[in-house]
């Protein structure tokens, strides 16, 4: 099975890997590129987030015609009333089958928001606050967060196995 990520992130890629080895427990012939999401690089909202993630799909077929599925995630924050939330989308194309799973939200604590307001990249704005460095392509703003406790690539591997329903589960019945 070829499987094409839409990314270099080291965390995007094996969560990618790993969820299709889970569920469809065969050997993945893995190709990851960089492809331009089109949107800012800190997306601002659902659907900023929602359209880089299709971007980026759209990008890696343009790209590499010829592979089984493509994974795109976007991670974006959205401001809102109750607070900034941080969360990220996953697409999985097949064919011309689109799946999409969006992972659970959570709420950043008000020095990170700010920090964001300011023009920060949730990543920088982690790595500033908690004196890392690139957190974004290991453990993520999650990760640091919860103390290791849940992980960014625990969060895109569910999304991408949620998303995967589509085409795997529900194409059974």
């Amino acid at each position: 099975m070829k499987l094409v990520v839409a990314s270099k992130n080291p965390v995007k890629v094996q969560a990618s890997k790993k969820a299709f080895e889970d569920v469809f427990k065969t050997k993945i012939e893995l190709l990851s590129l960089e492809v331009a999401s089109g949107v800012s690089d800190q997306p601002k909202s659902d659907k900023e987030s929602l359209q880089g993630a299709a971007n980026r799909l759209e990008a890696a077929r343009q790209e590499i015609a010829d592979a089984d599925y493509y994974v795109a995630i976007e991670a974006g924050i959205e401001d809102s009333l109750e607070g900034m939330m941080s969360f990220s989308w996953q697409l999985i194309l097949h064919k011309d089958k689109i799946s999409k799973t969006k992972t659970q939200t959570i709420f950043l604590a008000e020095p990170l928001a700010e920090l964001i307001r300011q023009g920060y990249e949730l990543g920088h704005a982690i790595d500033k606050v908690f004196d890392k460095n690139n957190s974004k392509q290991k453990q993520g703003a999650v990760g640091v967060m919860t103390e290791g406790l849940v992980t960014r690539e625990r969060l895109y591997y569910d999304g991408i196995v949620l998303a995967l329903i589509t085409f795997n589960i529900m194409a059974k019945i």
